[in-house]
């Protein structure tokens, strides 16, 4: 979006209902889910349908390097998937009903939130457990990964809280809020923290956590 509020590049139309997407990092990329996974070019609003088993997907999150994507499913299933290529590079069956996925900043692990109140962690290259769970406080709505190792956590009960990625361990009591957040995200400088809530606001927070 321009300043003045005008799209950037052309909008990108379907014929059906659009319930996820992710952008790629480059912003060149739009891959979005509607009645199969589509990829599609934000400069010019043309998409194509790329490979993709049946099953509607909770999450799409793009790699770092935006070449693969994570998915997430209900089901419990976490993918790495090579959308150019159409080929799953690596997948795991987890015990819980997933919700939300996260990439850490160098690429090499992938976050998993479920609604039994964890997240869990997977390598990338080998699809294999990396450590402990997070045990959160409610079930895990939405999480996000810093660049300084920090997991923000906005839970289905509207929550926020921080987790330290190395240790696995809270980070202070959780931002002070008196709504029910529907989602979190950092700031580009990872010094503020912005709440959305149910009740239709838009909150800004100072980080607690030390930005170098």
């Amino acid at each position: 979006m321009n300043a003045d509020g005008t799209p950037v590049g052309y909008p990108i139309q379907h014929d059906h209902r659009i319930w996820l997407l992710s952008v790629s990092p480059n912003g060149q990329q739009v891959l979005f889910y509607s009645n199969g996974l589509y990829a599609a070019d934000t400069s010019t609003g043309a998409y194509q349908r790329v490979h993709h088993r049946k099953g509607v997907p909770k999450s799409i999150v793009y790699h770092p390097t935006g070449n693969v994507v994570a998915i997430s499913r209900n089901s419990g299933s976490i993918e790495i998937y090579d959308w150019a290529n159409g080929r799953i590079t690596q997948s795991a069956q987890l015990d819980a009903e997933l919700s939300c996925v996260a990439f850490s900043p160098d690429g090499r692990t992938v976050a998993v939130g479920a609604f039994d109140r964890t997240i869990h962690f997977r390598n990338v290259a080998t699809g294999t457990k990396e450590g402990p769970a997070i045990t959160c406080q409610k079930p895990v709505g939405r999480i996000q990964w810093s660049r300084s190792n920090c997991i923000l956590v906005a839970d289905s009960e509207g929550s926020v809280r921080l987790y330290d990625a190395v240790t696995r361990r809270p980070i202070g009591k959780g931002l002070p809020t008196d709504t029910v957040n529907a989602s979190a995200t950092w700031s580009n400088d990872e010094r503020s923290i912005f709440t959305a809530s149910a009740d239709a606001g838009i909150q800004s927070w100072k980080s607690p956590i030390v930005v170098d």
